[in-house]
Formats: C-alpha cells, structure tokens, sequence
C-alpha cells in the first residue's frame, strides 16, 4: 500500500512537472533511501534525463533538464548551441540554454576584494534551486592590454584553475552549469609570472548567472 501511494505521488508531482516517471525499480531504490534512518546525503540515480538530490535533511531536490542538464555525465554541448564571450559588463551579457550570464569588473579595496573572492558561489543545494548565482575571481590583464583576459566556458575547473568561491562544493554542480574561468592556455609564462608579481596585473571579476523568468522553476 505505501508503494502505490508513492508510485502515485511521485507520478503526480514529476508529470505535472512535465518529467518522466521514475521505474520501479528506482522507486524502490528512491524509497529506501528516504526512509533510512540514517540519511545518506547524494544524488539518486532515479533518471539519467534529470538530476535528483537527496539533502541530509530529508528534502528531495528535482532539477528540471532545461536549466540542468545531467545528462549522465555529458560535459560538452548539454546547452545546445551558445553565444561566445562578449565582454564585460551588462550589456555584454550571454545566453546560455536558460541561463543569463553576466561579468562585470569589480574595483574595491583588497580587504573587501578578499572577502568577496572567498564567499561561497551557493551555501547548498536549496540556493542553486533559486537560479541566482554569483562567484568573484582574479582574472588577469595581459601587460599590453587596459581590459582583463576573456573568460570562457569551463565545463568545471581543475584544482589549479578553481575559484575559491566554487571550493568544498559538488563536482557535479560545477561540471554541469555553464560557468565562465579564464583561459590559461593563452597566457605564456612570461604573462602569469608578471600577473602573480605586480598587484595591478589582476582584476576583480564577479560572474553572475541568472535563470530568465520565463524558465524559472528548476
């Protein structure tokens, strides 16, 4: 009986979403580990079309492919075809599948430089479900150049490359949003030793990606 009543629920809520239903098989898998006494935090393997996450609170986070597309691990191309770099600041922002991605160059003190570069890009899994995020990081200026170093599209960092504000969180996450970095295979050595050496050699860079309203629910 409390099988049917989930095969029912779950049914309700995931085609009223536009989803697919889970098999019974990832029912059975779904339930045990919601029911467990002892609540494992991680990613459900419920479907390979959408992302499930189980929170060790007990809350399920559903992701709508649209806006995250697991897609199994794929990397490249989940968003389809998408716009290049364009320049820094509003009015050279992108569209990348449903997401609205701008860069802006930031000019503080280093004090609140510091601090900006080191808060958290999401707190947790709840944040990435509002469609609001935002990372700073030090993106370096060329010696011949006013302007900060194109970013590109990075289908997650490695660990020399990773902001501290995507530090400590899912891989998964970061390998599945469409996330701006800089390039490091287009500065010779002679431009990142002159980068770490002189202080003006960096900028400050905010990167802020939102969902367009009318793609909203994740």
């Amino acid at each position: 009986c409390g099988q049917f009543f989930w095969k029912f629920a779950l049914r309700q809520v995931l085609h009223s979403a536009g989803l697919g239903m889970f098999s019974d098989k990832s029912v059975e898998s779904f339930l045990d580990r919601v029911r467990s006494t002892n609540l494992k935090e991680g990613w459900l393997q419920c479907r390979k079309d959408y992302a499930v996450f189980l929170q060790k609170d007990g809350r399920v986070f559903v992701f709508h492919p649209m806006s995250f597309p697991f897609r199994n691990g794929q990397k490249k191309g989940q968003y389809g075809s998408t716009s290049d770099f364009l320049g820094y600041g509003p009015e050279s922002s992108i569209q990348v599948g449903p997401w609205i991605i701008t860069s802006e160059i930031y000019q503080v003190l280093e004090e609140e430089a510091n601090s900006l570069l080191h808060t958290k890009a999401l707190q947790n899994m709840e944040h990435l479900m509002t469609g609001d995020i935002q990372y700073f990081m030090k993106v370096p200026v060329a010696s011949e150049s006013a302007l900060p170093c194109p970013l590109i599209r990075v289908a997650g960092f490695t660990k020399p490359t990773r902001p501290a504000a995507w530090k400590g969180f899912d891989l998964k996450v970061e390998s599945t949003l469409p996330l701006l970095g800089v390039d490091n295979s287009l500065l010779d050595d002679q431009v990142l030793s002159g980068c770490q050496e002189y202080e003006k050699t960096w900028v400050l860079v905010k990167v802020q990606l939102s969902l367009d309203l009318h793609t909203r629910d994740m």
